[in-house]
């Protein structure tokens, strides 16, 4: 027998390999990454990174909760027994100076936005562990900044929104990432100072008017980068100070907080008729305050209750049956004051197309 025959290695086909690598987590791609620049190329494809996101949706583990709190970010890692625990994120202590200060913290398909009045925007990949400061601009006391992405071109664009004063109308740019050097000036029409934080559905980034007498939505398209309203449901009988945007389904929804145990859910229709439905959501009794909602995807909404000395307690509620879940997360020694959960899909989009570094 010839040796050297019987050595011979079969080469994996390309399909293959791009079907195996699309069903592992991020961190083993970063591993293969550095072994040949056939796995790198692949991992950085546009294709790839689409095809590998929508796989985490469902993947175990592909979806992890992060927790924003006044002194930095954690993970929560769970157990099936309704437990879970913080796992502080170190490297994410370099945005201690935004952490303390007035911001907007919003997350869109598994990439961080994170800005406040006086800094310019970041945009962070928790699964690549990539920062990046977005290029300076004029800032003033009132402005702020959105992210979006464009699930046809698969792009993501920041929105920043400045006001001369209050008076008067907003000014607005653009950044794509991956593609533009510096910020884009586009329509700038409607005067709508942000409430709270925003949410990008199906293209379109959707913001709640600080106004309570205008009672209306600013829907930004991000393909389009034009600006249309929205009417809030007229019902509203606490104002706009009491919603949350939220995504229900695909679909937009507004999250009224009625009492510490009734909710309305108004859910807009498809269509241009703007016509809302509202179902109520009310918590079991005997359920601890509800502080805030703090994020939503598809069929679940994330309540979290008021902190009880070293932990903190959150509620999961099921639209589709009704039902809710509670988790108790254990941290340290210390009260903690959350700020925010939100889901994190796994995201291998590279910040590296961005600038390096335009802070």
């Amino acid at each position: 027998m010839n040796m050297k025959s019987s050595r011979k290695v079969t080469s994996i086909p390309q399909e293959i390999i791009f079907e195996i690598f699309s069903l592992l987590p991020i961190k083993s791609l970063m591993r293969f990454r550095c072994i040949s620049k056939v796995y790198n190329s692949l991992v950085s494809e546009t294709d790839f990174v689409s095809i590998h996101q929508s796989r985490s949706m469902t993947r175990t583990g592909g979806i992890k909760l992060l927790a924003r709190e006044r002194e930095g970010f954690y993970t929560i890692e769970q157990n099936e027994d309704g437990e879970a625990s913080l796992l502080h994120i170190e490297y994410l202590d370099v945005l201690d100076d935004y952490i303390g200060s007035r911001n907007l913290f919003e997350c869109v398909n598994g990439l961080l936005c994170f800005s406040t009045w006086h800094q310019p925007a970041i945009i962070i990949n928790p699964s690549t562990r990539e920062i990046r400061f977005l290029p300076k601009i004029d800032v003033n006391r009132y402005c702020y900044c959105s992210l979006g992405y464009e699930p046809e071109e698969k792009i993501y664009k920041v929105l920043y929104t400045r006001f001369e004063t209050l008076e008067s109308h907003a000014r607005n740019w653009v950044f794509t990432l991956g593609i533009d050097k510096s910020w884009r000036e586009v329509e700038s029409v409607f005067l709508f100072p942000r409430l709270n934080e925003g949410v990008c559905i199906n293209g379109v980034i959707y913001m709640l008017d600080a106004f309570c007498q205008r009672k209306r939505i600013v829907a930004f398209d991000v393909k389009a980068e034009s600006f249309r309203t929205i009417t809030l449901p007229c019902a509203l009988p606490h104002g706009v100070d009491s919603c949350h945007l939220i995504e229900v389904k695909g679909k937009l929804a507004v999250l009224e907080n009625m009492t510490d145990e009734n909710f309305n859910l108004w859910i807009l229709g498809n269509g241009q008729l703007q016509i809302w439905e509202r179902d109520t959501i009310t918590s079991s009794p005997g359920f601890p305050r509800m502080n805030f909602c703090s994020h939503a995807h598809d069929e679940e909404i994330i309540f979290v209750a008021e902190v009880e000395g070293d932990k903190f307690t959150y509620f999961s509620y099921d639209i589709t049956t009704k039902s809710w879940r509670k988790c108790e997360v254990q941290g340290s020694q210390r009260e903690y004051s959350i700020k925010g959960i939100y889901r994190c899909v796994e995201n291998l989009y590279p910040l590296e197309k961005c600038l390096v570094n335009a802070r």
